[in-house]
């Protein structure tokens, strides 16, 4: 089951213009979560950083499979991908 590794950077053709931006002045006593957004993923035996027995939420969708590790949500709490061409939303 392919897992994420981290996405190369967007080409800046690809990169839409941002529309908004965020004051995290506000943001005294937490961090706002970082969302990973269309993570790049590798063929499980290419994972060597992933121990054997690590968690991981697990999607099959329209045939395509998908690992997400839970040491990786920890601390994104939010992925955006892409699955079979739908956007999917992962959320821990």
């Amino acid at each position: 089951m392919p897992v994420p590794t981290q996405a190369p950077a967007p080409s800046p053709s690809s990169t839409p213009e941002p529309t908004a931006t965020v004051d995290y002045s506000n943001f005294n006593r937490r961090t706002p979560f970082v969302p990973l957004d269309n993570p790049a993923f590798l063929a499980a035996e290419q994972a060597t950083y992933l121990p054997g027995d690590d968690l991981v939420l697990g999607l099959v969708w329209d045939d395509e499979p998908r690992a997400y590790p839970i040491r990786m949500l920890r601390f994104h709490h939010i992925v955006n991908d892409s699955v079979s061409g739908r956007p999917v939303l992962i959320t821990y």
